[in-house]
């Protein structure tokens, strides 16, 4: 069997951040905080930093294996970032790429984030046929994983709930691959009235005041409710009940014809020592429900994309 050569690929994604370009440029550096962001990561040594040059290792846990990555970075005066990886990713014999952050005109406070990486996945044995069908799902599956960090980060900088009453937040969140389109998904979820159909929380629809939703919810009470849509692939479920606001956020990015699909939610620690022993025991049950309920919207929306009544929608 003839070698085969490596080929350079290169897989791209940007995302609006509601935050000024420096404060979102500080954070993308400051990598010792991204296990609070991205759930997929280990643990992180920094090895050096002087603010402009950095140089760290990172162990993540992908796919079932738990892999450590070391990465040299440099930052530009804009606050760009560049970086390369010396110990590549297993399976990859070059690994490089930048985080770039842009100001968006007439919308202050925002911030456009641009990743992009270079890559060539290792050739290994395989055949031609076999190193290009890997190629083509990497790229896709790279693709979707830098979806889904920037969005992680738009999640953080939308802001999670304040304490309210004394009582501290807990977050939880999960996500599950969904076998609907995210248009279809995102078409739905735009749609208040819609989120008695998977949310289990909420019971029943009941009428309009000003620019929310009154509904009643499975404990007898009535929150006013709203979908927000910020920009797109997050939804922002926001609800004014007796004790204040409170947010949960829904993000959604296309994975070819599916779409991956997160659900992050904010836990009291009041609720948290009424109702389980722990919070350990309180995040795991509702992960649960959340991987629950992330199936249930997908088979919704599903259902709503197939119908030739667009109307259903908000049926």
């Amino acid at each position: 069997m003839p070698k085969i050569t490596g080929v350079r690929d290169t897989a791209r994604a940007q995302q609006l951040v509601q935050s000024d370009r420096r404060t979102v440029s500080d954070l993308f550096w400051d990598v010792r905080a991204w296990h609070e962001i991205w759930s997929g990561i280990d643990s992180v040594e920094v090895l050096y930093d002087d603010g402009v040059h950095q140089e760290f290792t990172m162990t993540v846990y992908r796919g079932g294996v738990t892999e450590t990555v070391r990465t040299i970075r440099y930052r530009h005066p804009t606050g760009d970032i560049e970086f390369f990886t010396p110990e590549c990713p297993p399976g990859m014999e070059q690994h490089s790429g930048y985080w770039m952050f842009h100001e968006v005109p007439g919308q202050p406070g925002t911030c456009e984030v641009l990743a992009g990486r270079q890559y060539t996945l290792t050739p290994d044995q395989r055949s031609f046929e076999q190193y290009e069908n890997d190629r083509w799902f990497y790229q896709l599956s790279f693709t979707g994983r830098l979806h889904a960090i920037l969005l992680s980060f738009a999640e953080h900088f939308a802001h999670e709930p304040a304490a309210t009453n004394g009582h501290r937040y807990h977050r939880c969140d999960a996500s599950i691959v969904a076998p609907v389109s995210a248009a279809d998904v995102s078409a739905f979820l735009q749609v208040t009235e819609n989120l008695p159909q998977w949310a289990a929380f909420f019971s029943t629809v009941e009428d309009m005041v000003d620019d929310r939703v009154r509904m009643r919810t499975v404990l007898g009470s009535t929150v006013l409710t709203r979908v927000e849509h910020p920009y797109e692939g997050l939804f922002i479920i926001s609800s004014v009940t007796e004790i204040g606001e409170e947010r949960a956020l829904v993000t959604v990015h296309p994975l070819g014809d599916e779409s991956i699909l997160r659900f992050t939610m904010w836990m009291t620690d009041a609720l948290v020592s009424a109702r389980f022993r722990s919070q350990t025991d309180t995040i795991d049950q509702q992960r649960g429900t959340l991987v629950e309920e992330l199936n249930r919207l997908a088979d919704a929306a599903k259902l709503v994309g197939e119908s030739p009544d667009s109307e259903r929608a908000a049926a």
